[in-house]
């Protein structure tokens, strides 16, 4: 434990540092954020079942009495970026950009919301916290440069290119090499969970599927993560605190679902390992025309 914490604060104080040297500090919370998540392997099979559960007064009745629950139906498409040598795959990092619907209310102010997100992950400990970086994105009424032209240069709002280019610098990647690699689509049914009238915790069920070289996967999986703004922002007290609410709501799940098992694998390593189970050569295959 003593390791790990070790671990996740030199990963926070370096991914700080290539921020302030970008001109961002931790207190901008809608640009960097912590997050804390329990990701939970779901048989396809069973998730109408644990979904059914979470609906339910059941659920609500076990669940700790500040509090209060709402559902949502969501769908997002994310394309997933690396460069040849696989950099951010190899590190269980991310980058994705990612387009978010709201099939049964299209009138919701963030239906067709777009972003570009950085994942950043601790691997060696499994650990349930990552680091986030969200970057504008906004679509190209008129092409200016070659920039507009990179698969996802052109993506990223003008006004964000250069901190997302000197971000990935400082990872010690060009951004120019990243390429597009592949698309997870997800249908996502989610459990939002408000502590005394604030945002607290979603519990998401996720059905992803992926085609590529004309093959498909899909899994699902349970998150129980915690709202990122007030993680991030909240002393080590209270996100210990917080930590230990999520982990009460696994426990209970897991009591209901004992077939239910946690793996942090993130969901781009996972659908090329699922992929790779297909066919052996796939990753050579997916950085072959670089």
């Amino acid at each position: 434990m003593i390791n790990e914490l070790k671990f996740n604060l030199l990963s926070i104080v370096i991914i700080l540092l290539i921020l302030k040297s970008v001109g961002w500090s931790k207190e901008q919370s809608s640009v960097y954020r912590q997050e804390n998540e329990i990701k939970l392997d779901l048989p396809v099979s069973r998730y109408s079942d644990v979904w059914n559960f979470l609906k339910s007064e059941e659920f609500k009745n076990r669940i700790d009495a500040s509090l209060e629950s709402t559902v949502s139906e969501e769908s997002f498409s994310d394309i997933y970026f690396d460069n040849k040598n696989l950099y951010f795959l190899k590190n269980e990092h991310g980058i994705r950009h990612r387009v978010r619907s709201f099939d049964n209310d299209p009138n919701h102010p963030d239906n067709l919301k777009q972003l570009v997100q950085v994942k950043l992950s601790s691997k060696k400990l499994n650990s349930t916290t990552r680091s986030e970086i969200k970057f504008v994105s906004s679509p190209i009424v008129r092409e200016r440069g070659y920039l507009d032209q990179h698969p996802l240069f052109r993506l990223i709002d003008r006004g964000d290119r250069k901190k997302f280019r000197n971000f990935i610098k400082g990872l010690g990647q060009d951004a120019l090499e990243l390429r597009p690699l592949i698309k997870i689509q997800q249908k996502r049914k989610r459990v939002y969970l408000k502590k005394n009238g604030q945002a607290f915790a979603t519990i998401t069920l996720d059905l992803s599927t992926s085609q590529k070289f004309g093959l498909t996967v899909n899994f699902s999986e349970v998150e129980l993560e915690l709202n990122e703004v007030a993680y991030t922002l909240s002393s080590k007290s209270g996100r210990d605190a917080m930590e230990l609410e999520n982990n009460k709501l696994r426990m209970i799940l897991k009591s209901q679902f004992p077939f239910l098992k946690q793996d942090q694998t993130p969901k781009f390593n996972k659908t090329i390992n699922l992929f790779v189970s297909k066919n052996a050569n796939f990753k050579s295959k997916l950085v072959k025309d670089f």
